[in-house]
């Protein structure tokens, strides 16, 4: 798990400012070929979390309490940032971001340390604040799965060529295990859609078998 940041502004052809998105670098890094200035967040564990949060931020207290509270970690104000476990820190570290001067966020493996209902409440509370904030995110990943339920916008590059970018999910150049789950179910007559959401696709399922046993 991997925060950095940078102030450079990214091609918003590749990268829609104010949205979350999707980055699957395949054999490559494709951040480090555009030589951009990408920061590294420095923290001192013995530094407690509130004071770390208001440090350099004092117009932005509000929003900060805001949040912590959306996170639910407004209890651990008190703690020192090295008592924290990986997942508070996370959350910490993108707060501190969010309120912070930079351009752009760079989420890298988050996804590791945070189960799916936990990763997608995470950028659901992202999604509530980075228009207003003005934060372009960018969630890096290898899991093709969590990139189609999250992002607004997917950049697939390989050996540094761009191989996919868009929000078409169907035009995919590699399928998530939902489509492949819907191509195992359409070769028996199925005639399922792509769906990103795991219910979607059950609901979509559950149509399919009712309509034959009419």
């Amino acid at each position: 798990m991997e925060i950095v940041y940078t102030n450079n502004e990214l091609d918003s052809h590749y990268f829609k400012k104010y949205k979350v998105n999707g980055l699957y670098s395949k054999n490559s890094n494709y951040l480090k070929s555009l030589a951009i200035d990408l920061k590294e967040i420095n923290i001192n564990k013995k530094m407690n979390v509130g004071v770390y949060l208001k440090y350099g931020n004092k117009q932005k207290f509000s929003i900060i309490s805001e949040l912590l509270k959306e996170f639910d970690i407004e209890h651990l104000q008190k703690q020192k940032l090295g008592e924290l476990s990986t997942t508070e820190l996370l959350k910490i570290l993108t707060i501190k971001e969010l309120v912070g001067n930079n351009e752009t966020i760079i989420l890298r493996s988050i996804d590791n340390y945070l189960n799916t209902r936990d990763l997608k409440r995470y950028f659901q509370i992202l999604k509530n604040h980075i228009d207003k904030l003005r934060k372009t995110i960018i969630f890096e990943t290898n899991n093709i799965d969590n990139l189609s339920k999250i992002c607004s916008n997917i950049l697939i590059t390989d050996n540094n060529n761009v191989l996919f970018n868009g929000d078409n999910y169907d035009r995919l150049p590699m399928k998530t295990n939902l489509m492949k789950i819907a191509d195992l179910a359409n070769k028996k007559n199925a005639k399922l859609d792509y769906y990103k959401d795991v219910n979607d696709l059950l609901k979509a399922i559950y149509r399919s078998v009712s309509e034959k046993d009419l």
